[in-house]
């Protein structure tokens, strides 16, 4: 690539990426960690992660089939709102969320299969053969560094808060907002069949 820059619509998806991974860095390792400490049970985090990869690739391949059929923008937006909604479930059910963990767990394989479904078409779809490259260069270097720092910063919030409860809800609520906004960040990406 000539020139160092991206396309406008490049940038916006290079955000939003930023932000899911940001978002998603928070909390997602704390997630099992939260089940186990509300149950004691590893049975309970066991069936929640065996929802959770028994589900994704089904939804993946369906929502797959809508992205190509309809617009894969849609599946990206859903992907997102999907998360907000599973960490607001968290959020809502609080201790009680472990008697819910293997619903809950087939609820983020639904989210992780339009998610990734949508970002998989999107990233690729929205950048220019030439920028590819540097747009997948940057996309995982903010990842990866986002999947470094994020669990450190969870871990420092929900060890000096109040109460672990409280942390872990901090936590979830920052992701949740965090997922809103990039929803509603995602609507600067027009349709696109």
């Amino acid at each position: 690539m000539r020139g160092k820059a991206l396309q406008s619509k490049a940038r916006v998806v290079l955000v939003l990426n930023v932000m899911f991974s940001v978002a998603n860095s928070l909390c997602s390792v704390f997630v099992g960690v939260y089940l186990w400490i509300n149950s004691l049970d590893l049975h309970v985090v066991f069936g929640h992660y065996l929802a959770v990869y028994t589900v994704t690739p089904v939804v993946f391949l369906l929502a797959g089939w809508y992205a190509q059929a309809w617009d894969r923008v849609h599946v990206f937006r859903i992907g997102l709102a999907l998360h907000a909604l599973y960490y607001g479930t968290l959020l809502v059910l609080r201790e009680r969320s472990a008697e819910y963990a293997v619903p809950l767990g087939a609820l983020l394989g639904v989210t992780w299969g339009f998610f990734y479904a949508g970002a998989n078409t999107f990233n690729y779809d929205v950048t220019a053969p030439g920028e590819r490259d540097y747009f997948f260069g940057w996309l995982h270097a903010v990842g990866g560094l986002a999947h470094l720092v994020g669990p450190l910063i969870s871990a420092v919030v929900i060890r000096f808060a109040p109460t672990g409860q409280r942390g872990y809800l901090l936590v979830f609520g920052l992701a949740v907002l965090l997922y809103l906004t990039s929803m509603a960040l995602s609507v600067r990406i027009p349709p696109d069949r």
